[in-house]
């Protein structure tokens, strides 16, 4: 099944197939007429129609109706119809004379207006093949540049959030080493989890929804680790994890966002609220924090940093038509609010 795979899938192969599928009722009916005498008149008929359409296919369409110059493609190819009238017009009429020797008179300028008709039917339907075949080329290519942009987002927020958020971490494991604390095996357990999902598991276009969530709660617990008894940090989940998807790391700029701009920025009255409500193939994602009034301005707007840009990004080219995000930045505190169907 691979050779007649890549029989199939070969170039010559389907034009030469096009080609005699498209040509067949007519070259079929001279010879069934005329028998050998007709070979001349097919052999004419199929370089005329071959030389026509491939100068239009690969000299007209991509000099000019591909590079925006529509009118001139315009012009040159009623030119090219005209003149491929006028071909077919001259084929048959020596043939008529000097292969099957008929003296019978023929209107050629009726004979001429009424090839006109088949002949941009002809040109038509190859040019709309072309078309159809560059337009198809372009989804791949737009498709393999919306992966390869998502795989590099995924990658540079991975190296956003390693640094930082590792060297914190490890400098509260440390204390807690030093202190003895029973907070230190599971401290261990949790960020060998998050740097296991982060080097291996978040690494494929989609993840289980489960995972994702698992992941958030463990980064919030170690962020936990760091805050004072004043802060107060609530995580909550509602509804049914069972089976579904999620692009990975999707969650976690609003998240990280929260602490990074809020709550490590506040010595009083720190609050980080996360809630994540699942119900079948919907998710609701909300977050709110305080954060220092000074900085309103420094975020103000659809954004939170880089971060945010990135995610919003990533939700454009992995969800479109499908997410609803509201961000809303207002004076001591920060709100998002996002609608995914997953």
């Amino acid at each position: 099944m691979k050779w007649f795979k890549q029989i199939f899938t070969n170039r010559i192969v389907q034009h030469v197939g096009f080609w005699i599928l498209f040509l067949w009722p007519c070259t079929h009916s001279l010879i069934s007429a005329y028998g050998t005498q007709a070979t001349w008149s097919v052999t004419g008929i199929v370089v005329i129609t071959l030389s026509v359409c491939y100068f239009n296919l690969y000299f007209l369409i991509p000099r000019f109706l591909l590079q925006e110059k529509i009118l001139t493609y315009i012009i040159l190819v009623v030119l090219l119809t005209l003149v491929y009238s006028g071909l077919w017009v001259c084929s048959y009429m020596l043939n008529l004379r000097y292969v099957f020797h008929s003296s019978r008179e023929v209107d050629i300028a009726g004979m001429y207006f009424g090839d006109l008709f088949d002949q941009a039917t002809t040109i038509a339907i190859t040019t709309g093949l072309k078309l159809s075949k560059v337009w198809f080329r372009q989804q791949q290519r737009n498709k393999e540049l919306m992966l390869q942009t998502l795989y590099s987002e995924i990658r540079l927020l991975k190296s956003q959030i390693n640094p930082h958020f590792l060297f914190n971490t490890l400098n509260n494991l440390y204390a807690f080493t030093l202190k003895k604390s029973d907070k230190a095996p599971e401290t261990v357990l949790k960020l060998s989890y998050i740097m296991e999902y982060m080097i291996y598991e978040s690494n494929e276009p989609e993840v289980p929804l489960e995972k994702e969530i698992r992941y958030l709660q463990d980064y919030i617990d170690l962020e936990r680790l760091r805050q004072t008894e004043k802060s107060e940090i609530l995580f909550e989940v509602i509804g049914h994890v069972n089976g579904q998807k999620i692009a990975p790391l999707l969650l976690l700029p609003f998240v990280e966002n929260a602490f990074k701009h809020g709550i490590h920025m506040m010595a009083d009255n720190a609050f980080v609220s996360i809630k994540i409500s699942v119900n079948n193939e919907m998710l609701d994602f909300e977050i709110e924090n305080h954060k220092p009034l000074y900085n309103h301005k420094k975020t103000t707007g659809h954004n939170g940093g880089f971060g945010i840009k990135n995610v919003t990004s990533r939700l454009a080219l992995t969800y479109p038509q499908r997410y609803d995000l509201d961000i809303q930045n207002e004076e001591g505190l920060y709100k998002v609010k996002l609608k995914l169907e997953l």
